[in-house]
């Protein structure tokens, strides 16, 4: 399998991964924007604001005016999008914390990208307190459907796309300024820019592939010098190109956020930030000392957009200047300046399987809908722990029972992007024969080996000339090491969903897990943890406590138990399971926690679940 296109920067690199949710929805009585790919059709994300640069709702396509290199253009595709604002109702877990199963849904969803420069940044001028600040801030603004991640340019805890605001906030904890006073990290001096330019390519680069939708670049950092004004400029280098140009391929609106407070003297004309907000639609945030206090303001300017395509009539090369008006009196519009117009010479090579595009792409794809939930599980024995993915596809019904042949993938990358493993399986599946229903659902299994550390896991499946992929964060503990560890909490259910080939879990434990979160009264949902103790140790009694709240955080259930030391096995394990009483609960959101507490250690596994 070809090594997967991911965004890298400098030693680190980030997988791009979403949280199932719904999606953005268009306003009622409009189609959901269609954009195909490449230049056929140039696709615009357009901010139109008042004076007060609020959101102008509720414009048609007449009212907009497109020219290219001054040339105007015809619109061929145009819809609204309202954005979900932040909800202050209900327990703050209901905001905070994502989903424990990933989806490949990406459709019209807002997707906001921070980067934080820890590479230019320094130690002593306040900036170690305002970029963080700035950072925490742009998450509590983050909408219900909205997907975010966290990079730096240099050296960082990074966090791949996700909707759970814990993680977000763990990886701004990592910030750490390296330009200390022996000034930039030597990896840095090395590049034109230091660390930024080539953060901010990759993440562009990655984006490349989301769908039609609100992509959004947070910049925090001091900026580095050169003068973008005129992308075409002789000068310009090389680097700055090709940062230019994949930002404007992304159609990325960048937001640059200077932590350096009130200066005496106003940053010099050739700031990047200058001309890179400009350039791409965005806005500069400069000269104060409490740049957090204007995040909200940024949010609020992209909770409404327009997406509009055109088909171009230029057939040059090169750098395109696009303009859009709106024929309405105190209306401005924001967009990118244009886009570099190139052309694809054919390679003459065969085109990739569409499993190993899906698995390549800077973000999940959603040809195929996927939903994967991961199972990590010590191995008596063993150092390298067991990692089952459970991937559940969604394919259209047929009347009658038809096979297909169905290709599963699943390859694991650590923070260095180093490939530690895959999984590749056929199967032949067969429907059964459905009598109204639209959709055939089922789940396979694959399983990968892994040691500790932290992976990025990423999972194809291939069927019926559609493929989609799902990428997730994995963390697998030291069993044998750690005084205390757990597996994941895995949730099975009953009636099962159909199973396509082999139950890859069934040598580690009982349960079947799945991914479903979302169970009717009528249903029998299990929980299980296995809490291990490593090292040589003498076993002790560890206190387990399992609480469901509801989105109002009042527990429905609050149990306290202890497992003795007799209750562990020769491999030091003992399991937690219990039932959720879903047949006794309100329809409604809720959280399952599980925490293993031995001393002054405490493990803690949690699920979000719903309740029809």
């Amino acid at each position: 399998m070809p090594r997967p296109t991911i965004l890298a920067v400098c030693s680190l690199a980030i997988g791009i991964v979403v949280r199932a949710q719904a999606p953005v929805q268009p306003n009622a009585g409009q189609a959901p924007p269609v954009f195909r790919a490449g230049v056929d059709l140039v696709q615009l994300d357009v901010l139109a604001l008042d004076r007060e640069r609020r959101p102008v709702r509720g414009l048609t396509a007449a009212e907009f005016t497109i020219t290219e290199a001054g040339r105007p253009q015809m619109i061929d595709a145009f819809t609204e999008v309202a954005v979900a604002m932040p909800s202050t109702e209900g327990a703050a877990w209901t905001r905070d914390i994502g989903s424990d199963v990933v989806s490949n849904d990406v459709q019209t969803r807002r997707l906001v990208m921070i980067v934080l420069d820890d590479g230019f940044t320094a130690a002593d001028r306040g900036e170690p307190a305002v970029t963080p600040r700035v950072a925490k801030r742009i998450i509590g603004e983050l909408g219900p459907d909205d997907l975010a991640a966290v990079i730096f340019t240099h050296i960082g805890r990074f966090q791949n796309f996700t909707a759970d605001r814990t993680k977000l906030l763990a990886a701004v904890a990592s910030f750490l300024p390296r330009n200390l006073a022996g000034g930039l990290p030597l990896g840095c001096q090395l590049r034109v820019g230091g660390c930024a330019i080539n953060a901010l390519t990759r993440a562009a680069q990655a984006l490349r592939d989301a769908p039609a939708g609100r992509k959004v670049l947070f910049y925090i950092g001091p900026g580095v010098r050169g003068n973008f004004s005129d992308p075409e400029a002789a000068t310009l280098p090389q680097e700055v190109r090709d940062m230019l140009q994949a930002l404007q391929l992304a159609n990325i609106s960048v937001y640059t956020v200077d932590p350096r407070g009130l200066m005496t003297a106003a940053p010099g004309a050739d700031d990047t930030e200058i001309e890179l907000a400009g350039a791409t639609g965005g806005r500069r945030i400069v000269n104060t000392n409490e740049p957090e206090a204007l995040v909200p303001g940024m949010f609020a300017e992209n909770g409404s957009y327009y997406l509009l395509g055109y088909r171009s009539t230029n057939s040059s090369t090169g750098f395109r200047r696009v303009e859009v008006k709106v024929n309405r009196p105190g209306v401005t519009v924001r967009t990118r300046s244009g886009y570099y117009a190139t052309r694809v010479k054919p390679s003459g090579k065969p085109a990739p399987a569409l499993i190993d595009q899906a698995l390549g792409r800077g973000l999940p794809t959603g040809d195929l809908p996927l939903q994967v939930a991961v199972a990590t599980f010590a191995v008596p024995g063993r150092r390298q722990a067991e990692v089952v993915m459970v991937a559940r596809l969604q394919e259209p019904a047929t009347e009658r029972a038809t096979p297909r042949r169905v290709e599963v993938v699943a390859a694991a990358f650590d923070s260095g992007w180093k490939s530690r493993g895959a999984y590749r399986q056929t199967m032949e599946v067969t429907s059964a024969a459905s009598k109204g229903a639209s959709v055939f659902e089922y789940e396979v299994h694959s399983r990968l080996p892994l040691p500790p550390g932290r992976y990025e896991v990423r999972v194809g499946v291939e069927s019926g000339g559609r493929a989609g992929s799902a990428f997730v964060d994995v963390n697998v503990p030291d069993f044998g090491k750690d005084r205390l560890s757990a597996s994941s909490l895995v949730l099975s259910r009953a009636p099962v969903v159909p199973q396509a080939g082999t139950n890859m879990a069934a040598s580690l434990t009982s349960a079947v897990p799945t991914t479903v979160r979302a169970f009717h009264s009528t249903d029998t949902v299990d929980a299980l943890v296995r809490v291990y103790q490593g090292g040589k140790d003498r076993l002790t009694p560890v206190d387990v406590s399992t609480r469901i709240v509801d989105a109002t955080d009042r527990a429905v259930r609050d149990d306290r138990t202890t497992l003795g030391a007799e209750q562990f096995s020769r491999e030091r394990a003992a399991d937690v399971r219990t039932t959720l009483p879903v047949g006794q609960l309100a329809p409604g959101q809720y959280l399952l926690t599980i925490t293993m507490r031995l001393g002054t250690r405490a493990v803690t596994r949690q699920a979000r679940f719903t309740v029809r």
